[in-house]
């Protein structure tokens, strides 16, 4: 009788770890077949699920370093050093409304345990009833983790932070902040300005035409000054902004020339 009261507490237990919860998930815009498996993470209600298909993620430098070489990085592990910026991009293609190359359906989704913000996921379809989704813990985020994937969302706010500023400037607004430049060059439809940084000079390429357009399109950093400042010259260098899409190189700009963050 004990026995069997205790196996029946054993199941009780077990049956409560699992948890059935409405969900947002975002997919591809083709809709998921019954029994297809997706690896999916999970952050504050969204459930990001990705086709095993296209899983082409590699692990960042810093966490390949805690592998032996040759040693496989298990796709949990990858997926969720790479989380932030993943769900960053998602959320910030919502933000924009830009939905083209993804769909975003609300379903009941079964967890075998509680998710946690970040936490990976094995997902499988189970049709369009209650739950429509079936998800398998693969990795809920460690102490360390959290600690990891904090620090990756307080760089990402440090570069779209300096991305705006970067993207923000014009050349009457760099001089007004920086003082004139080494040396200036101009033509009928842009004008390339040279500053000294902490470690290397610093051209700024600005389209300026049509007027009164006035707007950084382009900067890098040079080794030496150039025998003719154009955008050749420019494109020359290394450390290449271009228009915003380099992210990380905003705050490299910032920190090599302090007085942009005025």
């Amino acid at each position: 009788m004990t026995r069997w009261l205790l196996t029946a507490l054993v199941i009780v237990a077990l049956i409560g770890c699992s948890t059935t919860k409405q969900v947002s998930v975002i997919t591809e815009p083709s809709n998921w077949t019954v029994g297809q498996h997706d690896y999916c993470i999970y952050k504050a209600n969204n459930l990001i699920c990705i086709p095993q298909a296209q899983m082409k993620m590699t692990p960042p430098s810093d966490l390949r370093s805690q592998y032996r070489n040759g040693e496989k990085v298990p796709i949990e592990d990858i997926m969720l050093a790479r989380s932030p910026e993943v769900t960053n991009e998602v959320e910030d293609r919502l933000q924009r409304d830009d939905t083209k190359e993804i769909k975003v359906s609300v379903f009941d989704a079964k967890f075998s345990e509680k998710p946690a913000d970040f936490s990976i996921w094995n997902c499988i379809t189970t049709g369009l009833g209650s739950p429509a989704l079936d998800c398998k813990v693969m990795k809920q985020p460690s102490a360390r983790d959290r600690q990891y994937i904090s620090k990756k969302i307080n760089e990402r706010a440090e570069i779209k932070a300096a991305t705006a500023k970067m993207a923000g400037l014009s050349h009457v607004i760099l001089e007004q902040r920086c003082g004139p430049p080494l040396e200036r060059s101009q033509d009928s439809i842009s004008t390339t300005e040279l500053y000294k940084g902490e470690s290397s000079l610093l051209a700024f390429h600005f389209t300026t035409y049509p007027e009164p357009k006035d707007e950084l399109d382009l900067a890098s950093s040079l080794g030496s000054q150039p025998a003719k400042l154009d955008h050749s010259a420019v494109l020359s260098g290394g450390h290449h902004w271009w228009g915003g899409r380099l992210e990380p190189e905003s705050a490299w700009f910032l920190k090599q020339l302090s007085c942009l963050n005025k």
